[in-house]
């Protein structure tokens, strides 16, 4: 596998993205929806529901990360939605399997152009922390494990919003696919909260908000980093076998 081949096809779609408005306008609604539920909307919907930083009154930013599951779902998936799909509708995939890329070296490159985007979304919100501090003083070894936690479950999207992309060559449907995806992780555990705890302990290990909710808290747990790297590389190679598929099929 050739790094360099896949740096530069991370390079040249990390800059394509920026070249289009789409990008500007998905990263201010982004930093949009973030300081709305951060600072003045609750976020009803999780179990526990997640109050706002001027009604809870406390220098934490507990509430920014566990929010990230939920605000990734939508725009996670914009960011990846072209990945393959506007590949396959221009037939510039097929230009590509002529070129001496390997189907891995292609997937890990748009993996890491899509990752960087999601580290640039998780750099607006950097603005929050500072912010708290104006007013006491956070716990900055719980900020640096939640934003940690924010990465590992930004690669975590990424792969399943590339995957989604490989699947059509309609950017839209891919949209609704990764969302969908995503929905699933981010809203099972809050899904199941009447189950019984006995079954509850098990279930919540499949959600990534619980997973995320534990960084958020400033705890790092290897099994939280195990379950988001290992959905990360399933999606990777989900992709692989799906592009190796479409490209049989072709010869």
């Amino acid at each position: 596998m050739d790094k360099k081949q896949i740096l530069n096809i991370a390079r040249k779609e990390f800059s394509y993205f920026f070249y289009m408005p789409m990008a500007y306008i998905a990263l201010f609604a982004f930093i949009l929806a973030t300081a709305l539920f951060f600072f003045v909307i609750p976020f009803k919907i999780t179990q526990p529901p997640i109050y706002p930083f001027f009604i809870l009154g406390q220098s934490s930013i507990e509430g920014l990360i566990r929010l990230l599951p939920y605000l990734f779902t939508l725009f996670i998936p914009a960011v990846t939605m072209r990945a393959f799909s506007e590949e396959f509708d221009t037939g510039t995939y097929e230009m590509l399997a002529t070129l001496p890329i390997r189907t891995s070296e292609l997937v890990l490159g748009k993996f890491l152009a899509s990752f960087l985007l999601t580290m640039v979304m998780i750099a607006t919100t950097l603005f929050i922390p500072f912010t708290v501090m104006l007013v006491g003083t956070p716990d900055w070894g719980a900020v640096f494990c939640g934003y940690l936690g924010a990465l590992f479950l930004a690669a975590m999207f990424a792969s399943i919003g590339i995957f989604a992309s490989s699947l059509t060559k309609n950017q839209i449907t891919a949209f609704i696919i990764a969302v969908a995806i995503c929905a699933l992780f981010a809203l099972f555990y809050d899904a199941m909260f009447f189950l019984p705890t006995a079954i509850l302990t098990v279930v919540r290990y499949f959600s990534a908000n619980y997973h995320v909710n534990n960084f958020a808290r400033g705890l790092i747990d290897l099994r939280d980093i195990v379950y988001m790297l290992s959905v990360t590389v399933v999606f990777l190679f989900m992709t692989y076998y799906r592009l190796e598929i479409k490209l049989k099929s072709k010869n």
